[in-house]
C-alpha cells in the first residue's frame, strides 16, 4: 500500500497516528504527506517523526513562499493535463487564498493575493504533486474535507490519474463517519447502495436501527455532535486569568505560523472583545422591525431559508454558485409566489463576523423577513410551509418533518426523490421547480430509511468533532477514546478499500 496523505489543521497529528498502526499492520507499506500548517508542524515536531521514518513530505508554506515565480513549463504541464478542469474551484476552496485568514473573524472580501501570484501558486503546487505522486506510483490518497488549496489538489489529481481516493468526513447522521471516494456529497458507494436498497426494501441490513434513528430524527432527539456547541462559562473571579491564557496562547500561536495563516494580533482580539459585540447589538436592533412572529400570522406561506456561515465548505465546494448569498436571497424572493414570504435565520457562528452593511442590503428585500435567532430548528421548521437550503443538515431535518425541500447545492440527501427534495440547478427556473415541488409534494418513508440505513452499513460511530477534532461540542455516548477512535479509523479506511475498490 502506497499512500498519500493529505492534511490541514488539527487532522495532521491523527493522520500520523493512522499512519503508524498501518505501518505495523500492512505488507509493503509506504506514506508520504501534505502538511497544509505551520503551527500543527511545528509545535508538535512533526518533522523529527518524519525524519526518523525516512517519510517524503510537502509543506504548504513552501508553495505559498515560491508565489512570485514563475515557471513556464509547469505552467504549460498543467495547462495540457488539467485543461478540461476549472481549476478556481481549487482556489475557491481556500479562504485564505481568497480572501486571507482574516476571513474567519470579519467579513472581507479583498483578495490577498494578486491574480498572478495565485495563478502561480496554483500552477507550482499542482504540477509538483501529480508529477511526484505519477513517479512514486500512489496508488492511495487520503483526505480530510478539504479546506486548503493543497488537500483540493490531491482530490483533484486523484480524479484525473484515477486513484483510489478516500475522504474523511462525518455525514452527520447519527455520528457516523465515512471514507468517500468522491469529493461531491455523496459518496459512490452510498449513492449504489442506496438504490439496492430501495429495491430490496424492506429486506435490509441495519433496519431496525434505521427505523429507531428516523423515530428519534422525527422528535428532534439526534442532533449530531457537531452541531451542538458548548459555550465556555468561566467564573467571573477567573475572568482576566482567562483572557490572559487566551492571549498566551495566541502569541505562541504567532511564533510558529506560517504567513499564509497570520493574522493581526491586535486586529483579532479588537474585533473579537469589542467589535463583534458591538455588531452583534446594532443588529439585533437593525432586524427587529422584520423579526416575525408566526404563531401570531397565519395568512402568510413560509419559505424558511438558514443562512451560512462565510466562508464555508457547504458553499465554496458544494454550492460555489451561491457565493453571494445576498444575491441568492434577492434571486429567491423574486421567483416565489406573491402570497409566500421568504423567512431566514442567521446561522450562530455568524453573529458578530458579518458587517452592519450586509444586514441592510438583506433588509432592502421586501418580501424577507427574520426568525429571531434564538428559536431552534424545530421552531423554525414546524412554522414554515417549505424549506430552501444550499446543503445543509436543517434541509434533513424538514424532509423528516414532512416539509417540502428545494435544494440549491449539492447534499447528502440529493438522491431523494424530486416530490420531495427539488434540486435547483439553473436560478432562472426556481419558480417552475419550487411549483412542481409543492404540487406533487409526496412524503417517501422507504427512500428516506434507505438512505439511513446505507450509512449504517458503510460508515462507523465516531466522536470525530470532540475526541478527534476538539471542537467544543458535545461528546457522544459511543465511549471510544482517542486511540480507540482512531483504531475505528483505520479499520474503516481498510474496509472502505477493500469493499469499494
Amino acid at each position: 500500500m502506497n499512500v498519500f496523505f493529505g492534511c490541514q489543521g488539527s487532522i495532521t497529528e491523527h493522520f500520523i497516528f493512522l499512519d503508524t498502526l498501518l505501518s505495523k499492520s500492512e505488507h509493503n507499506y509506504k506514506s508520504h504527506f501534505w502538511i497544509g500548517n505551520k503551527y500543527e508542524f511545528k509545535k508538535n515536531k512533526f518533522g523529527e517523526y518524519f525524519k526518523n521514518n525516512k517519510i517524503n513530505f510537502f509543506k504548504e508554506w513552501d508553495f505559498i513562499n515560491d508565489k512570485g515565480k514563475i515557471n513556464l513549463e509547469e505552467r504549460s504541464y498543467v495547462k495540457n493535463k488539467f485543461k478540461n478542469l476549472n481549476l478556481w474551484n481549487i482556489i475557491i476552496a481556500d479562504r485564505r487564498l481568497m480572501y486571507g485568514s482574516e476571513s474567519k473573524y470579519k467579513q472581507k472580501y479583498s483578495p490577498k493575493y494578486t491574480f498572478y501570484e495565485l495563478q502561480n501558486i496554483i500552477y507550482h503546487t499542482l504540477a509538483t504533486l501529480d508529477k511526484y505522486i505519477i513517479t512514486n506510483k500512489i496508488d492511495l490518497i487520503v483526505t480530510f474535507v478539504p479546506s486548503c488549496f493543497g488537500t483540493f489538489i490531491l482530490n483533484t489529481i486523484a480524479e484525473k490519474n484515477k486513484i483510489k481516493l478516500r475522504q474523511l468526513r462525518a455525514s452527520k447522521i447519527e455520528d457516523v463517519v465515512l471514507f468517500s471516494d468522491t469529493i461531491k456529497a455523496t459518496p459512490k458507494f452510498i449513492a449504489k447502495k442506496y438504490d439496492l436498497n430501495i429495491k430490496n426494501y424492506p429486506n435490509i441490513k441495519n433496519i431496525n436501527q434505521g427505523k429507531e434513528y428516523l423515530n428519534k430524527l422525527v422528535n428532534f432527539d439526534a442532533k449530531y455532535s457537531g452541531s451542538e456547541r458548548i459555550k465556555k462559562k468561566f467564573n467571573n473571579k477567573l475572568k482576566y486569568f482567562n483572557i490572559y491564557k487566551y492571549t498566551y496562547k495566541l502569541l505562541n500561536y504567532f511564533k510558529y505560523i506560517d504567513t499564509n495563516n497570520k493574522i493581526n494580533f491586535y486586529d483579532y482580539l479588537f474585533h473579537k472583545f469589542f467589535i463583534s459585540k458591538f455588531k452583534k447589538y446594532k443588529i439585533k436592533k437593525l432586524i427587529k422591525s422584520r423579526m416575525i412572529n408566526l404563531n401570531k400570522d397565519t395568512n402568510r406561506k413560509v419559505l424558511f431559508y438558514p443562512l451560512n456561515s462565510e466562508p464555508e465548505i457547504a458553499i465554496s465546494i458544494h454550492s460555489r454558485n451561491h457565493q453571494n448569498q445576498i444575491e441568492t436571497l434577492r434571486r429567491i424572493s423574486q421567483s416565489i409566489p406573491l402570497d409566500w414570504i421568504l423567512v431566514v435565520k442567521e446561522h450562530p457562528r455568524s453573529i458578530g463576523i458579518r458587517s452592519i452593511n450586509y444586514y441592510k442590503k438583506i433588509l432592502e428585500i421586501p418580501n424577507l423577513y427574520f426568525y429571531n435567532n434564538n428559536e431552534t430548528s424545530k421552531y423554525c421548521i414546524k412554522n414554515c410551509d417549505a424549506v430552501c437550503t444550499l446543503t445543509g443538515f436543517i434541509g434533513f431535518e424538514a424532509i423528516v418533518q414532512k416539509k417540502p425541500v428545494i435544494l440549491l447545492g449539492d447534499s447528502f440527501y440529493s438522491s431523494l426523490p424530486s416530490t420531495m427534495v427539488k434540486r435547483v440547478k439553473n436560478m432562472e427556473k426556481f419558480y417552475d421547480d419550487f411549483i412542481y415541488l409543492i404540487d406533487n409534494y409526496k412524503y417517501q418513508e422507504i427512500n428516506i430509511l434507505s438512505l439511513i440505513c446505507a450509512h449504517f452499513e458503510y460508515g462507523k460511530k465516531i466522536d470525530i468533532y470532540k475526541t478527534i477534532l476538539n471542537k467544543p461540542v458535545k461528546k457522544i455516548t459511543n465511549n471510544l477514546d482517542y486511540e480507540g477512535s482512531i483504531i475505528n479509523l483505520k479499520k474503516l479506511l481498510l474496509d472502505s478499500i477493500d469493499l469499494h475498490g
